[in-house]
């Protein structure tokens, strides 16, 4: 019978995980490591001291999609994609860390951007 170690090792397969310089992001990043995968990490901020990575800003979907294409490029592939990247409360983005009623409609779209397109633009480049 096969261990639980062989049965959910990530052995040979390449993830890619957005937000890699933040709490969530490093986490999934050494998780998806010690389980054996081939990790990159990728955020806005520098992702330094997390094995390799890549500097994008994942609100502009031509740049999240090269950020696909340059690991599957590197790697032959890419297994698992992980999104940890968003607008926080400590994000100091004009009119976004204030009162609801002070947030302007740059920040909501914005977050909407790395928050939520972002997703769909980097799902359907790893299709």
């Amino acid at each position: 019978m096969r261990s639980f170690q062989e049965l959910a090792g990530l052995q040979g397969r390449v993830a890619l995980v957005i937000g890699g310089a933040g709490h969530l992001g490093r986490m999934a990043c050494d998780t998806l490591r010690e389980q054996g995968a081939s990790v990159v990490a990728a955020d806005i901020r520098s992702a330094k001291g997390t094995g390799p990575y890549l500097q994008v800003d994942i609100a502009q979907p031509t740049e999240a999609g090269q950020a696909v294409q340059s690991v599957v490029k590197e790697y032959g592939g890419l297994d698992i994609l992980v999104h940890t990247a968003a607008l926080v409360g400590s994000t100091e983005l004009p009119g976004w860390n204030t009162p609801f009623e002070d947030q302007t409609v740059e920040a909501w779209d914005q977050a909407m951007r790395v928050n939520v397109t972002s997703a769909f633009a980097l799902a359907q480049a790893a299709r």
